[in-house]
């Protein structure tokens, strides 16, 4: 949910979620009680623009705009009684009375028999029984991880995680949970070998830590710096893919980021510019991506220019778009058109290099033209569909373009990325443009190379007032605290990729970034803060100059939290 504020300005446009600023107000809602899956219509207007509902402590509602004047709300697997609430990013509703969730009917599973009997990570476990209807999680051993497909009441495929052990294959529904009476031998992998260095610094992942090549523990603390996911598809400066964003040509000054004493850079990525293919933006125009043709030679040299400063490197696939359409603008998710290719694309060139990490997808929002469940829809690809997409042109319209289109899954795209032989650090986001971690665990895919984390970005509370106590918390606090600590428990890394606070001129302090830096040195959480780049807006900007003059507020904290770690 970052504030691109300039690139904004200047192409004309917002993000998608900062067009949605209404305040909606909600009027009636019906029905009033139900189980997981019943649909709510609720009246009212404001509604343009919703992407995210909560029902009770769920946050992963799913919600479908149907005009101004009404919404559908599909109450989740993990609502709890209470308030519905509708949000667009800046403003929210609440109805005024609860929502009382039910319980379903759940039948009890009885698992008679499966196949194969062993195999490694990845095996397509075969389960007959009876009473799968309705079950929505297995496991294998002690992992609860693995991917479940239900193809009917009494036939159902597990796929086997990389975390699994010896043990019984087990189906649970909300109500109920049987376990196989034998063992499935669970064969574990041989240990890939480790990428060939070529430069002095190495990053990986290590049980719930980021280590260096020499295995010490690393936080990795950091900054983004903005503009090649942007400025070459909008054709603004051929010669410079990466359009001065910090007010140098060709990139940011790398001394500069060092003196910060910032350990990582994070370079967010434009996959039709990557690859090179002809786009059409949302007018019909077409439109060349890199018009320069040296948008990979750019990346390329400031990736070299990084790790020769002695920073490590995020690559992060931030702008997508499915089909012929030009990424310009935030899509829900990465696409099974192009990201897999530009996965492939980035992981063979960079396979032997352990100094750069890769975040597969930047912000995903399956809130929006989107039917299932999104977790297992955003992990997996399975059990959910999109039925439209955002897009824009140069005129600063945008508009909801209604076509059905896949998506590439994490899971997907992690599994390109291996195929390369690639085994640098995969980072895997979450919903609400990955705000909300609160079904990474249960839901996240599998890393056959054990080199996978988990981003997080870290915001300020939705339509909070500037000053508030609730401004100083992240979306999804209080809950994001022990979501985090959990993932990190159960043996992954977690890095907020993206932070940000106000930095107008006169700002004094940094309330939002303080509360997440001083969290993320008592859990061992990276933080990168966005973004190196000179806008001149009121949030979320770090530097006012090339030199790398902090901002008031935000940017001096910030500077100086670095500046505090050795």
């Amino acid at each position: 949910m970052k504030r691109i504020l300039l690139l904004a300005l200047l192409a004309g446009y917002w993000p998608l979620h900062a067009f949605a600023a209404l305040q909606p107000y909600i009027m009636s809602f019906s029905p009033v009680s139900g189980a997981p899956g019943t649909v709510v219509t609720i009246n009212g207007s404001g509604f343009t623009g919703l992407n995210a509902a909560w029902v009770g402590a769920a946050h992963d509602g799913t919600l479908r705009v149907v005009n101004d004047g009404q919404v559908l709300v599909t109450i989740p697997a993990d609502a709890t009684t209470g308030a519905i609430g509708i949000l667009n990013g800046v403003n929210a509703s609440f109805t005024p009375i609860a929502f009382t969730v039910q319980a379903a009917s759940y039948p009890q599973q009885t698992i008679s028999a499966f196949s194969p009997a062993s195999g490694p990570a990845g095996t397509v476990i075969s389960v007959t029984g009876k009473g799968f209807t309705g079950s929505t999680a297995a496991s294998v051993g002690a992992s609860r991880g693995a991917v479940l497909k239900v193809l009917s009441d009494t036939q159902a495929t597990v796929t086997v995680p990389a975390d699994a052990t010896t043990g019984t294959v087990g189906l649970s529904n909300p109500a109920h949970a049987t376990a196989s009476a034998a063992s499935f031998k669970f064969v574990p992998p041989v240990a890939p070998p480790p990428p060939v260095a070529t430069s002095a610094l190495a990053i990986r992942v290590q049980g719930n830590q980021f280590v260096d090549g020499s295995g010490r523990t690393v936080q990795l603390r950091g900054v983004n710096f903005s503009g090649f996911e942007s400025v070459a598809v909008q054709g603004w400066d051929p010669a410079d893919p990466s359009g001065a964003q910090a007010g140098q040509a060709g990139g940011p000054k790398w001394s500069a980021i060092k003196a910060w004493r910032a350990n990582v850079v994070r370079i967010p990525l434009n996959e039709a510019s990557w690859l090179g293919y002809t786009c059409t933006d949302l007018s019909g125009g077409l439109h060349n991506p890199d018009p320069g043709h040296n948008y990979k030679s750019a990346v390329q040299t400031q990736v070299s220019q990084a790790i020769a400063n002695g920073l490590y490197v995020i690559l992060d696939l931030h702008w997508t778009a499915p089909g012929t359409a030009c990424p310009m603008l935030q899509t829900q998710m990465a696409d099974a058109d192009h990201s897999l290719a530009f996965w492939t694309s980035v992981a063979t060139l960079y396979k032997n290099n352990p100094a750069v990490m890769f975040e597969l997808f930047n912000e995903p929002f399956l809130d929006f033209e989107f039917t299932g469940n999104a977790w297992q829809y955003l992990m997996h690809g399975t059990g959910g569909s999109f039925s439209g997409y955002p897009a824009t042109d140069n005129t600063g319209a945008w508009s909801d373009v209604k076509h059905p289109w896949a998506i590439a899954s994490y899971q997907q795209m992690i599994n390109a990325v291996r195929a390369t032989g690639a085994n640098n650090v995969v980072l895997v986001g979450a919903v609400q443009y990955t705000e909300d971690l609160s079904g990474w665990l249960a839901n996240r895919p599998s890393d056959p190379a054990g080199q996978m984390g988990a981003t997080w970005h870290a915001y300020p509370t939705y339509n909070a007032a500037l000053g508030s106590a609730a401004y100083a918390q992240p979306n999804c606090a209080p809950q994001i605290w022990s979501e985090v600590q959990a993932i990190r428990a159960a043996g992954f890394p977690v890095i907020a990729t993206e932070t940000g606070d106000h930095d107008s001129p006169g700002t004094t302090g940094a309330p939002l970034v303080s509360t997440v830096t001083a969290f993320a040195d008592r859990n061992s959480v990276s933080v990168i803060g966005w973004a190196w780049d000179a806008w001149g807006e009121a949030d979320d900007v770090l530097i006012k100059d090339v030199n790398g003059t902090p901002t008031d507020g935000y940017g001096v904290f910030f500077h100086n939290w670095l500046l505090n770690h050795p």
